[in-house]
């Protein structure tokens, strides 16, 4: 029974040590300057050095993919300042979703933001992303010139990939950019999953 709980105890002090150990990394790390996430390139080594991983313990990884929806109608009407406060603030609505250590939150490319989980089925993850839309519409920040509310809204693309022989990384990201599209061309505000819920 010692024997058992000192190797309990040991693995407890090997995974907290690793997750002292990425939150250190983490730190080093440059970040987006406006809003502070974490930079795309940084995305891309995590992304696939996580890919790596999942595959040898079988893992399944979650991306999801944000985007502001009439976000440039927003700049036209309030200007590039408020466009960059309404930046930081959905950022960190988006960040304070994704609470473990393990998970990661990036500014993709302009209005656009990822984040990467692991172990979070497709059912849930749908849920989750729609659980962020909703809670970036409550920020209530006006949005007069958008056709489909009167606040900033995002919407968000789901897909989940178990590594395997014909699964890549690429077809992943290909995935959770089709189901992004597919919520867009649906009147946004909304997230989806790809192959989109109803197919």
């Amino acid at each position: 029974v010692s024997r058992d709980v000192g190797n309990i105890r040991e693995l407890q002090t090997q995974q907290s040590a690793q997750g002292e150990a990425l939150r250190d990394a983490r730190t080093h790390v440059p970040k987006d300057r406006l809003t502070g996430l974490y930079s795309r390139a940084y995305f891309d080594d995590v992304l696939a050095r996580e890919w790596a991983a999942s595959g040898l313990v079988s893992r399944s990884l979650t991306l999801f993919l944000f985007d502001v929806d009439y976000f440039s109608n927003y700049n036209e009407t309030f200007g590039h300042g408020a466009g960059d406060s309404c930046l930081r603030l959905v950022a960190q609505a988006i960040r304070s979703c994704f609470r473990r250590d393990s998970d990661l939150c990036v500014r993709y490319e302009g209005q656009r933001f990822a984040c990467l989980a692991a172990s979070m089925g497709s059912g849930d993850a749908i849920e989750f992303a729609q659980m962020i839309c909703n809670r970036v519409k409550e920020l209530c920040i006006h949005n007069p010139r958008s056709p489909i509310s009167k606040y900033i809204t995002v919407s968000g693309g789901v897909a989940a990939l178990k590594p395997g022989p014909e699964e890549t990384v690429a077809l992943l990201t290909d995935m959770a950019e089709s189901a992004l599209a597919a919520a867009k061309s649906e009147g946004g505000d909304k997230a989806s999953g790809c192959p989109p819920q109803g197919d």
